[in-house]
């Protein structure tokens, strides 16, 4: 077992943890992160000649970062989109790593671990009181979700036993916290652990993967639709005197001002000015509909790859588990910024590493 690739897992989600927190701040942990990405992206790149997974030829990566840097920096003056590819150096570096089944198995108990530990320290100690509850509730449904990765490609019934009881475990302490959505994505995320078998022939198709890489878009205008319906406020004000909160609790008004920047930035705002808690409406506000035709394109290629190999059940749990966490993004915030959370962009290369192990054994073989 490789100890520096399991710590390299540990670190990105220690990363995760105080980014957006005082000590991240106060330690500069995402300008030190970022460096840490672009000198082993550089080793990578230039000393190992690896390319990206799937190929990607040079005329497409110049468009590529014309849409995501360049162009806004032209409009904003800001590199706030060269700040958030920082996360697809994370898919790239990691996967030129082919994780071995002990290295999954200790990194995904050691961030199960910590992801339970997280939460209950939260809930039972007043050390994270400053906290936001919905931070720590998606990093811990983060945590169980790279843990799923070891529940997905587990293959003895006891094992798969003892993680199903570890799920009802985080279950328990998640929907204490105020986070619906997190609550209904670690739902979710159990039932495609017990439905694998089918889950995996669902997700083998292409329309299935396309139609899922539109959820948060769809979900932002069916949202925008209902909200702006005659019945809508009477129906929310009552919902309001029941739970508190109004029913899409203020993502209606966000989504509605975040799109109409589109009216005077057809090409994006070009600058993440608000937390969207929707990573397609982050995506076309900042960088406009052409950059999200492009942002959706690129999960789009890797996710058909990966789908060719899904017999190996790491790639089909590093896939599951990426999908769930970009789904849940449909209401929650951090999976794109100039700082974001790259917890799910690091499984999504741990499952291209697979895939490329696979690719060049055949090469070598053919």
């Amino acid at each position: 077992m490789r100890i520096l690739v399991v710590l390299s897992i540990i670190l990105v989600w220690l990363f995760a943890l105080v980014n957006w927190s005082g000590w991240g701040f106060l330690l500069h942990s995402t300008e030190k992160m970022n460096w840490l990405f672009l000198i082993w992206a550089f080793y990578w790149f230039f000393v190992r000649r690896r390319s990206f997974i799937p190929k990607m030829n040079p005329g497409m990566i110049m468009f590529f970062l014309l849409l995501m840097v360049f162009v806004p920096f032209f409009i904003s003056g800001k590199w706030h989109g060269a700040l958030y590819l920082v996360s697809f150096l994370t898919i790239y570096c990691f996967s030129n790593i082919n994780i071995t089944d002990k290295e999954l198995v200790v990194s995904s108990l050691a961030i199960g671990i910590m992801g339970a530990g997280l939460i209950s320290i939260y809930q039972s100690t007043d050390i994270l009181s400053g906290w936001n509850d919905n931070t720590i509730a998606m990093l811990t449904l983060f945590s169980y979700i790279y843990f799923t990765i070891f529940f997905n490609s587990a293959k003895g019934k006891f094992t798969r036993f003892l993680c199903f009881i570890v799920s009802l475990i985080y279950y328990v302490m998640i929907s204490k916290t105020a986070s619906r959505g997190a609550t209904l994505f670690m739902i979710i995320s159990i039932v495609l652990m017990l439905t694998r078998n089918y889950s995996k022939g669902v997700l083998s198709k292409s329309y299935i993967r396309f139609f899922i890489l539109q959820a948060p878009l769809i979900i932002a205008l069916a949202t925008l639709w209902v909200s702006a319906q005659s019945w809508f406020p009477a129906w929310d004000t009552a919902y309001q005197m029941k739970h508190i909160k109004p029913f899409f609790n203020g993502r209606d008004e966000l989504w509605k001002e975040a799109l109409g920047y589109l009216s005077d930035y057809p090409l994006g705002t070009g600058r993440f000015v608000m937390n969207y808690h929707n990573s397609a409406v982050a995506c076309i506000s900042v960088f406009g509909v052409l950059g999200y035709l492009i942002w959706v394109n690129f999960f789009q290629r890797q996710l058909t790859t990966m789908s060719k190999y899904m017999a190996d059940y790491t790639v089909y749990a590093c896939l599951c588990a990426f999908l769930i966490i970009f789904v849940q993004q449909a209401t929650e915030l951090g999976f794109i910024s100039e700082n974001p959370n790259v917890v799910p962009y690091m499984i999504l290369g741990l499952g291209l590493g697979r895939v490329r192990w696979y690719e060049e054994r055949r090469t070598l073989k053919g």
